[in-house]
């Protein structure tokens, strides 16, 4: 369970987030090739080799690197924090149109220019729903929904 921080005064609340389904799949699939090589390397000796050692010192990397993916929410934005710098995102909460959280753990944050989608699990997208209620800005934008279209335009 993630408790929420207090910063400034208020109340930081944080669900961890991976992107969408086609990056998450390559991402994680990588991420297992290296434990498989590093699992074949240390198979194929019979004691502790260096190698697998470093192998699995990646690997355990890259599982940290990828479980970094946060959104936070507090009184006056909603901060995205990805993996680069250039794919972090800060959305304010009145410049914010809707907010479309489906069963399935899909999450959509749509402003004026820019519109934002990403993956939830099922228990953060219902803590997010839940939490998020009491959130006097964001409770009229926040639309729960069974299952979400995405049109690409």
């Amino acid at each position: 369970m993630i408790i929420p921080c207090v910063r400034r005064g208020y109340v930081i609340n944080s669900y961890r987030f991976q992107p969408e389904l086609a990056t998450s799949l390559i991402y994680w699939s990588m991420t297992f090739v290296i434990f498989f090589t590093g699992v074949i390397v240390t198979l194929e000796n019979t004691y502790i080799y260096w190698l697998s050692l470093f192998i699995a010192a990646v690997f355990l990397f890259f599982v940290w690197l990828g479980l970094q993916r946060v959104i936070q929410v507090d009184q006056e934005k909603i901060f995205v924090k990805s993996l680069l710098k250039v794919n972090r995102k800060t959305f304010f909460l009145k410049e914010i149109k809707e907010v479309q959280v489906a069963k399935n753990g899909l999450l959509i944050i749509s402003t004026a220019e820019k519109s934002f989608h990403c993956l939830l699990g099922r228990k953060n997208s219902a803590r997010f729903l839940k939490q998020q209620q009491e959130n006097s800005v964001l409770k009229e934008k926040l639309k729960a929904v069974e299952k979400i279209n995405i049109t690409l335009s």
